[in-house]
């Protein structure tokens, strides 16, 4: 006996007799072609002394799940191996620079930190991760891009923030001397890895320093 509960939640509550027969247990296993050494564990049990028996029993996350209208079943196991709960959410600020395009890459860059599960900001002090989208187009764009990041880089000293990532124009041509020139750069990201943003900022462990 199977009890389903409505709305896509399922089988709430299951019952059922084990097969004890051991003749009709080698049948079945012959029926569906399967390998008898693989069950011998099972036959031996069969064979030297089980009892027939059954089992009844309430799925309690499955009940929980169709109460409160969970949308995973996941949400209702008291210690589940979700990615939110093992690791903290990142408050995430970002700095456009530059052109339409830059822009356009800074909302998908967002877009997918906030569906990775961090949290957007806009204030720079109160950020855990700042990206800072560079121009390079002409000298005064790469000399706004750089005092950009440097006055980002000092909220590493004086603020919350614990990465620095430097994505677009002046990141695809100077990556390298960036990186020497400012230690506080984390991660480095061209025009063509904004999809690695995610990885770039990465998550940290709950309990952690």
């Amino acid at each position: 006996m199977d009890v389903l509960a409505p709305e896509g939640y399922g089988e709430i509550i299951g019952g059922g007799e084990r097969l004890a027969d051991l003749n009709l247990l080698l049948e079945r296993i012959k029926e569906h072609n399967l390998p008898q050494e693989s069950f011998e564990w099972y036959l031996d049990l069969r064979r030297y002394g089980t009892v027939p028996h059954g089992g009844f029993g309430m799925g309690i996350e499955r009940v929980v799940s169709w109460i409160c209208k969970l949308d995973h079943l996941r949400e209702a196991i008291p210690y589940p191996r979700m990615l939110y709960r093992l690791y903290s959410i990142m408050k995430v600020g970002l700095i456009s620079l530059g052109c339409p395009k830059n822009l356009v890459d800074s909302e998908v860059m967002l877009g997918l930190a906030q569906q990775a599960g961090h949290e957007l900001t806009r204030d720079a002090g109160d950020a855990d991760v700042l990206v800072v989208n560079t121009c390079a187009f002409i000298d005064r764009a790469k000399q706004e891009s750089i005092d950009t990041i440097l006055e980002m880089a000092q909220h590493k000293k004086d603020g919350a923030c614990r990465r620095l990532i430097v994505t677009g124009c002046l990141a695809e041509r100077y990556r390298d001397e960036l990186q020497k020139a400012i230690p506080e750069i984390d991660a480095v990201l061209g025009t063509g890895e904004v999809p690695e943003i995610v990885n770039a900022i990465g998550f940290e462990r709950v309990g952690t320093p």
